[in-house]
């Protein structure tokens, strides 16, 4: 940042909108592509707001290893429980559950209890069995990730095996899914089977997201999705939505499979339907990967023991959703267990989750309409371009201490107004990226004026002052915000000719502005300081040529040491250029009234370099400055210079040697030759005025040309 805060309005908006958007782009950037958002935003919004109720249609039934366990005898073999599902589920349609969803895999046959388990189930005609879905990375790797299915060896095998292909081999970089479905005799006997996935990645193995439906799997259902429309259907709340010799399953595969119709018509689905229609259009079209709505840690939702269940000791069952799996209900779930996954509220105290919880999770996110829901696309890049432009405009409005306690302010709002949205409707907005954007741009803000340096240093510089020709008379005659106006657009004009031959402006007052050039080699100092004002006169003609409203310019430009540092006034932070230099500049820009040029330069600026055409206007002691400067008029490119420029130069040149010397009647000649031969010159009149004055009254000293007034 190099302009201070009195800097135009244009060049404000300019540096305030590219900087926000490098800043939007960085945080979208870091939402989209890092899940420092998810790990830590989303973790934490969870933290903060705590447990909220769960549904009280909701109820898990525990295969704890305390008590049930140890009392059936079926140690860790689920094979083992199967003599006892019966009973359980006999005993829940005794309390006239709702559904009975096992969240366990029946895929290998027991003989011994299947057909009377395959009779129990029948008999209720309300119980839902999951499928086993194994993720398998294909090509010599031998390995399943996602939940267990199975001991058995025949469930191990490679793909390529499982089809009879052994030997085949594909690439390491693919992976497939497959669907395992219990054995046919309880399949069979069930309202009905689906597939139920938990991604267990060991890159980021906290759950936060779910699948309602399988893209990978034929485009299959989830198992909480089914048992939400069952669920739905067991309310009366279906009606003849679904035909009824249609399975639920076939149903949803075939609306899914003409989502690209519902999306292309999001109007109709929000006019045309009924609200429970258009919630099972979203669920199955809009938002497929959906972030979990936790209602707390491991145990938050209504869990009962499967032996106290099994031996009739719990009630209130009616009407309820019961989720049959493993589960803990007090010890804390470590990370060994396999079918234990992290959330966002896993810690040494709460451990870990089980799957037949996450299953539950979901499927009361469908019933009541509420998962986790960030911002759109659209809306999230809004948000945090948006956020980057205010951040810009109040550390360039206010300076950078300012700055960060307004904006730390400013966060400390926004973050709450986000724990308000997370708690009460569960809108994700992001948390992390605008700190981090806070962060970028402060210090953007501080390092952009390291060249400054906070603690002051003192540099080699080319100093530019500019300053408008009888400012106050045209000030007189125009209104207050005629002037306002046609200074700002003034000032753009100058400084993008400054910032375009890389110049810092470093203050602008009244009519005056300064521009400084430092940090470069010295011959590139001079020569940008050097086109940066041609290309101001060459502006301002421009501007002038369009404007109404004459604004003749006069440049100075002088080489010095000037000390950069920041100076701090009514709690505002300036930069400043400090020490003699801009004085001199100031001398030299107002020697232009005395000898009606616009450019003048010390000749030091303009030594070695073919590139600027100029003529040398003699020696000037200026008001403040004891030892004379050589000053010289910068006129055009070398390039661009024309006959008769030349010929006026080398004209003058002649009469100023003459005077110099003191031969005051030889440059009286010269320069009024060619005042009669060119017309009007500036240096030319001023030194045959003074020739003409000293043939009179011949002076005690001459050689340069004292000033006593600016």
């Amino acid at each position: 940042m190099f302009c201070p805060q009195n800097i135009y309005m244009t060049l404000f908006f300019q540096r305030t909108i590219l900087i926000s958007l490098i800043t939007g782009i960085l945080g979208i950037g870091i939402f989209d592509f890092t899940s420092l958002e998810s790990t830590l935003g989303l973790d934490t919004l969870f933290k903060i707001r705590g447990a909220r109720p769960s549904p009280t249609e909701v109820v898990i039934v525990a295969m704890d290893d305390v008590e049930s366990e140890n009392a059936l005898n079926v140690n860790d073999h689920y094979v083992n429980w199967r003599s006892f599902h019966g009973k359980l589920i006999q005993e829940l349609q005794r309390q006239q559950v709702a559904l009975i969803v096992f969240d366990l895999h029946f895929i290998v046959s027991a003989p011994t209890t299947d057909p009377a388990l395959a009779t129990a189930i029948q008999e209720a005609g309300n119980v839902l069995l999951g499928d086993c879905v194994q993720k398998l990375w294909l090509g010599g790797k031998d390995d399943f990730d996602g939940r267990k299915c199975s001991d058995n060896s025949e469930f191990r095998k490679p793909f390529a095996q499982m089809l009879g292909e052994t030997g085949q081999h594909v690439s390491d970089q693919l992976f497939a899914m497959r669907i395992i479905p219990p054995t046919s005799m309880l399949a069979d006997s069930a309202l009905a089977h689906a597939p139920y996935y938990v991604d267990n990645d060991a890159g980021n193995p906290v759950i936060r997201n779910v699948w309602n439906i399988y893209d990978n799997l034929a485009e299959a259902p989830s198992l909480p999705v089914l048992t939400w429309l069952y669920y739905l259907n067991h309310n009366a709340a279906l009606s003849a939505l679904i035909p009824s010799d249609k399975p639920y399953a076939t149903w949803l595969s075939e609306r899914i499979r003409n989502c690209g119709y519902y999306l292309d018509n999001v109007i109709n689905i929000a006019t045309d339907k009924n609200k429970l229609e258009s919630h099972i259009d979203r669920v199955l079209c809009q938002h497929n990967n959906m972030y979990l709505d936790f209602y707390g840690p491991a145990r938050t939702l209504r869990m009962e023991s499967y032996l106290d269940v099994y031996n009739s000791n719990v009630n209130n069952l009616q009407g309820k959703v019961v989720f049959v799996g493993k589960a803990k209900r007090f010890a804390a779930a470590n990370n060994d267990d396999l079918d234990y996954f992290q959330t966002p509220y896993s810690d040494t105290t709460n451990g870990n989750m089980s799957g037949v919880e996450i299953m539950a999770t979901q499927f009361a996110n469908l019933y009541t309409d509420r998962f986790i829901r960030p911002l759109p696309g659209m809306w999230h890049y809004v948000l945090l371009v948006g956020y980057g432009f205010l951040l810009t405009a109040l550390f360039t409005q206010l300076g950078w201490f300012r700055g960060v306690i307004i904006s730390l302010s400013l966060i400390g709002i926004y973050v709450g107004v986000a724990i308000w949205c997370f708690s009460r409707y569960g809108w994700w907005l992001p948390i992390i990226v605008p700190f981090l954007q806070l962060v970028f741009i402060s210090a953007w803000d501080l390092l952009a004026w390291l060249p400054f340096s906070t603690a002051k240093k003192t540099v080699r510089s080319v100093c530019l002052i500019t300053d408008i020709e009888r400012y106050t008379d045209i000030a007189e005659q125009l209104s207050t915000e005629r002037m306002h106006d046609l200074r700002a657009t003034f000032f753009n004009t100058l400084g993008e000719s400054v910032i375009a031959h890389s110049g810092k402006i470093n203050d602008i007052t009244g009519d005056a502005m300064m521009a400084v050039w430092f940090d470069m080699p010295i011959q590139k100092l001079r020569l940008s300081a050097c086109l940066a004002a041609l290309e101001i006169l060459r502006a301002v003609e421009r501007f002038n040529a369009t404007s109404n409203v004459c604004l003749p310019v006069r440049i100075g430009l002088f080489e010095g040491d000037i000390k950069l540092g920041p100076i701090y006034a009514g709690g505002h932070r300036f930069f400043g250029a400090v020490g003699n230099t801009p004085n001199i500049t100031s001398r030299i820009e107002s020697v232009n009234k005395v000898l009606g040029t616009r450019i003048l330069a010390t000749k030091a600026i303009v030594s070695n370099t073919d590139t600027i055409y100029y003529r040398t206007v003699g020696k000037f002691c200026v008001v403040g400055r004891e030892q004379p400067l050589d000053l010289v008029e910068i006129i055009t490119m070398q390039q661009e210079v024309s006959d008769i420029q030349s010929a006026i130069c080398q004209q003058f040149s002649k009469g100023l040697i003459a005077f110099q010397a003191g031969n005051w009647q030889d440059a009286v000649f010269c320069f009024q030759n060619l005042l009669d031969k060119f017309g009007e010159d500036g240096p030319s009149r001023f030194y045959l005025k003074l020739a003409l004055s000293y043939l009179k009254h011949p002076p005690l000293e001459w050689g340069y040309v004292k000033l006593d007034e600016k």
